[in-house]
């Protein structure tokens, strides 16, 4: 009988291992034996939010390094996959690589850079359109010599040449075969001398490596940013700190007087900026105890009382809530070299100051103070993080 027993329990045993699915699920399913999951094609835009973010050349973390993004950058997403460890990276519409979108939030319109449009002209015998701003995509059509059309996007293929997307929607050319005109992509200079500030009336202004919208982009300005130009050529202005050119239709004339700038700290609690120099003017915005601003410009209204007009544009400040900054000891100035690929400008030393412009990899700029690992630049555009250049 106790045979039998035995017998009927291996019999039993063996009908269990049997059944489908039970010895597969004896065995637990390890992350390394969980695919890589298929790219799925979307389209949106995030933006960074870690301190320094890491592209690579595929959706793993042990994938070669291609560059760097900085915290703020806004970047459009155009692929998504999930590594072994099931986290969701994503592909870079600039085809340089894929980031880890846990590092990321979804970017909101505001984040958004506004391109502004511009016409250029076909200088080769014939220019291919392409259906992508690659040389390897598919041809969708041929422009002629001497045809003028409108760009409304750009982008950088993998070697890094500029591409122009139509305006018409027949897809995207090669910009270093097309001109704005005047010879500005000639080695000759055409530039007339000058000297004035110009404030930025654009919600972002490319800054390039001459005076045309097909040169290479060298960084960029936001609006509101007050920069000196020092030559003029077709329309563009040279800006006085060596970085390139910008387009002077998105600009508007500021101060051109020869007003020796200064300092001032606020002293109210709460100081109403003007447009105007008059305390009957529109309100225009708000400074806080302790804010340091440099005046540019002064005016008296009718009452007697001095006004300061702000270097970065925003308006005029009653200086009687205001004292001059005391001079401070001479910094000893020095030169440094972005080692990042892309470094934003703060108005102030943080990280969560506004953005003021950029910088790219191998620019090199002059530091006049230093804060908390923050270097203010020479040339008055706002701070820099110290980690992300090299003394030179």
């Amino acid at each position: 009988m106790k045979k039998i027993r035995i017998i009927s329990g291996l019999l039993a045993m063996a009908l269990l291992l049997s059944a489908p699915g039970l010895v597969q699920s004896a065995k637990a399913v390890s992350a390394e034996d969980t695919p890589v999951s298929a790219a799925t094609t979307v389209s949106y835009k995030v933006k960074v939010t870690a301190d320094s973010l890491t592209i690579r050349a595929k959706a793993d973390k042990t994938s070669t390094v291609k560059g760097y993004l900085q915290k703020g950058d806004s970047v459009t997403i155009i692929e998504e996959a999930k590594d072994s460890r099931g986290y969701t990276w994503g592909k870079l519409s600039n085809g340089k690589g894929w980031i880890s979108l846990r590092f990321t939030d979804a970017a909101s319109s505001s984040d958004e850079d506004t391109f502004q449009s511009y016409k250029t002209t076909v200088t080769a015998n014939s220019l291919t359109i392409r259906a992508k701003a690659d040389k390897t995509s598919t041809v969708k059509g041929y422009l002629q010599k001497g045809k003028t059309v409108t760009i409304v996007d750009e982008a950088t293929d993998s070697r890094g040449y500029t591409w122009g997307k139509l305006s018409d929607g027949k897809g995207w050319i090669s910009l270093r075969y097309t001109s704005t005109g005047g010879g500005a992509d000639t080695d000759q200079d055409t530039s007339s001398e000058v000297k004035y500030k110009v404030k930025v009336t654009a919600s972002s202004l490319r800054i390039r490596a001459k005076a045309s919208a097909s040169s290479t982009i060298k960084g960029g300005l936001t609006k509101g940013t007050v920069v000196t130009i020092v030559a003029e050529q077709n329309g563009w202005g040279k800006l006085s700190d060596g970085r390139g050119w910008i387009s002077l239709n998105y600009t508007k004339k500021v101060s051109d007087s020869s007003f020796d700038s200064y300092q001032v700290k606020v002293t109210a609690d709460t100081l109403t900026i003007r447009a105007k120099a008059d305390k009957d003017s529109d309100s225009v915005g708000f400074l806080k105890k302790g804010n340091v601003m440099t005046i540019i410009k002064e005016s008296k209204d009718s009452r007697g009382v001095t006004w300061g007009l702000l270097e970065n544009g925003d308006g005029w400040i009653s200086l009687k809530y205001a004292s001059k900054v005391a001079d401070t000891p001479v910094f000893a100035q020095y030169k440094v070299k972005i080692t990042a690929s892309s470094l934003r400008i703060r108005a102030s030393a943080s990280t969560s100051s506004a953005i003021t412009g950029g910088l790219v990899k191998g620019d090199v700029v002059t530091i006049v103070a230093e804060k908390n690992g923050w270097g203010k630049l020479s040339t008055g555009a706002g701070w820099i993080h110290l980690s992300y250049a090299k003394k030179i």
